[in-house]
């Protein structure tokens, strides 16, 4: 049976994706098209045209049937899809009329906005390239060409990033990417704490001596303000108590979206790691090679990684 690892969603700090970008290795993409329409007039301009588009599974030409009285141009080999208009639709009109014929496809998706629509494919995969066809007027704008990537090594890089978001997890002692949270916490006696892993949104907050923590005893929002970004509660009314255990805090602790700097860190980690597991020098300073020369394999952690580590690495007070 093959090693297939998974990436850990609740905690990754980068993707797949990411990583084999940073190292120039080729990653799967969905095809993503921009097309830009004109308006139909009162001549029927646009009955009967046609463009073209594929899907790993179907190629496909779409073709606009202009009160219900244009003829299909039935492309061979092709599978049609007709995008009902009427006589003086504005390009608006169109571009929308064109999205939901689309996205009734079982194996696309599309959304207009205003005389443009962008169609994407399902699943990602080499296609054969759309053509404008005979829609001379319309504007085809490829955002992502559809690619099959290199999947070689894609178990060791997963392994490798579940790897550096686990290890800047413990590093710093704090969860990272947003979760839900459910954390209990000894009273202090004061009117102000912090909670364990900030950024925070989403808070209730409860106090209770028996530690049942019913609805009843959840401290209202009114007697309490946040600063989310440090985690910080102050007491507006009554101080908290002093006992162990009598608090409880449910949340969504960490950043919803990753910082650009930690991000850049665990790449960085990701591909150092990938390259000295690649050259099988994981625990070798240098070697020789068949010409009795040496190569030498860098270990020592890079200055990205250490600034992050300790930037996030944040003294939290309980």
């Amino acid at each position: 049976m093959s090693y297939s690892p998974t990436i850990d969603t609740t905690n990754n700090l980068v993707t797949l994706d990411q990583v084999k970008n940073t190292l120039g290795i080729r990653s799967s993409n969905a095809q993503v098209i921009d097309i830009v329409c004109d308006g139909e007039d009162e001549g029927g301009q646009l009955g009967g045209k046609y463009f073209l588009f594929a899907t790993t599974l179907h190629e496909y030409y779409a073709w606009f049937d202009t009160g219900n009285a244009s003829t299909d141009p039935g492309i061979t080999n092709k599978t049609g899809v007709e995008i009902n208009i009427a006589a003086g639709d504005t390009a608006t009109t169109v571009a929308s009329a064109a999205a939901a014929a689309i996205t009734a496809l079982s194996n696309m998706t599309a959304v207009s906005t205003g005389n443009t629509f962008t169609m994407t494919s399902s699943v990602a995969g080499d296609v054969t390239p759309p053509n404008i066809g005979n829609c001379s007027t319309f504007k085809l704008i490829t955002q992502e060409a559809g690619t099959t990537g290199d999947e070689t090594h894609d178990a060791v890089l997963i392994d490798l990033i579940n790897d550096a978001s686990w290890w800047f997890k413990n590093e710093t002692h704090r969860i990272l990417k947003a979760q839900s949270l459910t954390e209990y916490y000894d009273g202090n006696g004061g009117y102000i704490m912090y909670l364990r892993n900030p950024p925070v949104t989403g808070l209730t907050l409860y106090q209770d001596s028996d530690r049942s923590f019913a609805a009843a005893t959840e401290i209202s929002s009114d007697d309490y303000e946040l600063d989310g970004t440090s985690g910080r509660i102050f007491l507006t009314g009554d101080l908290f108590m002093s006992d162990r255990h009598v608090i409880k805090a449910v949340y969504t602790g960490g950043y919803a979206t990753i910082p650009y700097d930690l991000q850049r860190a665990a790449l960085e980690m990701v591909a150092q790691n990938f390259l000295l597991t690649d050259a099988k020098a994981q625990s070798a300073e240098s070697r020789s090679d068949d010409k009795g020369g040496t190569t030498r394999y860098l270990h020592k952690m890079s200055d990205v990684v250490t600034r992050a580590l300790n930037r996030y690495a944040k003294t939290v007070v309980i």
